[in-house]
């Protein structure tokens, strides 16, 4: 995630086209969420914060801000859409599961 981070401010200070580094970003979030769906919210955090500082630097030096708004949404629902999309094609029992967790050594 940091490399990718890097990647990305050095293409955005560089003037260099965003896309491919967001896609890169987006897939490491998607394969690094299969891990444990917890770092879905905080690899997608990151991102969202690093944006937010990106646009505070942006602002200052004028530069513009649509193609990091844009390509940082893109990429936080596509992560979403694609880990949530394959989590449901690749269960076919999700909807037998219950909603709540029982924990250990409760009762049903």
């Amino acid at each position: 995630m940091v490399w990718g981070l890097q990647r990305l401010y050095a293409a955005w200070r560089a003037h260099e086209p965003l896309g491919q580094h967001f896609g890169v970003m987006g897939l490491g979030i998607v394969a690094t969420s299969w891990l444990h769906f917890y770092y879905l919210p905080l690899l997608g955090g990151t991102l969202g914060f690093f944006a937010v500082g990106l646009l505070v630097e942006g602002r200052r030096m004028r530069r513009p801000w649509r193609p990091l708004v844009v390509g940082t949404a893109a990429t936080l629902t596509g992560a979403l859409l694609c880990t949530w999309g394959l989590l449901q094609l690749l269960d076919g029992r999700s909807r037998e599961r219950t909603v709540g967790s029982w924990g250990y050594d409760s009762l049903e």
